[in-house]
Parts: structure tokens; C-alpha cells; sequence
């Protein structure tokens, strides 16, 4: 009878520290982080115009190819051209919101994909989500994909398509 209890524990034990695990594994978990990570992004691109602000949202391997992209080889911020735009389409006091749309999963294929170009990756998620730009006289509203990797435990974009303009 004893070791009948003891093996009901066990078992139960188990199935309680696995469901845990599997919680904190769970990627659509940290669908928070992942709308974090491309808000700030898009925030710096469309809002504050800060190179840096978006180098922050990269692995370390994209950081100084975003900053000659962005910079054309350090001698103009691009970025400070597109936060004109912004406000030229939307005024002023401009607040750029991300929703992810999808429930993002991890896909061992997509992280051994990334695992080649980024040190130190433990999870990779593709996610889909809505970008909200708002200002005082407008807003701009578009969708798009990205390729998300998790490195040191901070997740960090790797790729995204949109369009180039947004909806009314």
C-alpha cells in the first residue's frame, strides 16, 4: 500500500514538474517580451528616430550592419527622415503599439536555421503582428511577420517584413 502512495506521488510529482516546465518553455508565453521587443523597435524607427534605441532590439551580430544601414556608414541618420514622416502623417505625440496576432511556437528547424548566423540561441519564434502608430491629427495601422530569436535569455528581432506604407 505504501509503495503504491509513494508511486502516485511520484508519478503525480512528475506530471506537475513537467507541466511546469513546459509552461516556462512555452514561447506564447513570453508573447509580452516578443510585442516589447518589436515595439521598441518600431519606436525608434517611427517615433524617437534613435539608431542606438533600435540596435538595442538586435543580436549583437546585426548591431553595426543596422547602424551603416540606418546611417548611410555614419553620416545620416535614415531614421530621422522616417520619424518626419511620421509626424508629417500623424502630428504630434506619436505612441507606436504592437500586437502579436499569432500564438508564436518554437520551431527547432528555425533556430538551428538562425543558430549559423547568432551565437548563443536557445529558442527561435516566427510571430505575426499589428503595428499602431498614433498621433494628435492621424493614425497609420499595419501588419507584418518577424523571425524573433532568444539569446542569454533576451529576445531580439531578426528579420520582419511589412509594407513599406501603412493603412489609413
Amino acid at each position: 500500500m505504501l509503495n503504491k502512495k509513494a508511486l502516485i506521488a511520484a508519478v503525480a510529482a512528475v506530471v506537475i514538474g513537467v507541466c511546469a516546465v513546459a509552461f516556462i518553455l512555452n514561447p506564447s508565453s513570453g508573447t509580452e517580451q516578443y510585442s516589447e521587443v518589436l515595439t521598441k523597435y518600431f519606436s525608434a524607427y517611427y517615433q524617437t528616430g534613435s539608431v542606438p534605441m533600435l540596435q538595442e532590439c538586435l543580436p549583437e551580430e546585426l548591431k553595426e550592419e543596422a547602424n551603416l544601414a540606418y546611417t548611410l556608414g555614419g553620416s545620416v541618420n535614415l531614421l530621422a527622415g522616417y520619424k518626419m514622416d511620421t509626424l508629417d502623417q500623424v502630428g504630434e505625440n506619436v505612441v507606436v503599439t504592437v500586437t502579436i496576432t499569432n500564438q508564436p511556437e518554437a520551431k527547432a528547424t528555425l533556430r538551428n536555421q538562425y543558430k549559423t548566423e547568432f551565437a548563443g540561441i536557445t529558442m527561435a519564434v516566427s510571430t505575426e503582428f499589428d503595428v499602431n502608430i498614433k498621433g494628435d491629427t492621424g493614425e497609420l495601422n499595419f501588419n507584418g511577420y518577424a523571425d524573433l530569436v532568444q539569446i542569454g535569455g533576451q529576445w531580439y528581432l531578426t528579420n520582419y517584413s511589412i509594407p513599406l506604407y501603412g493603412e489609413n
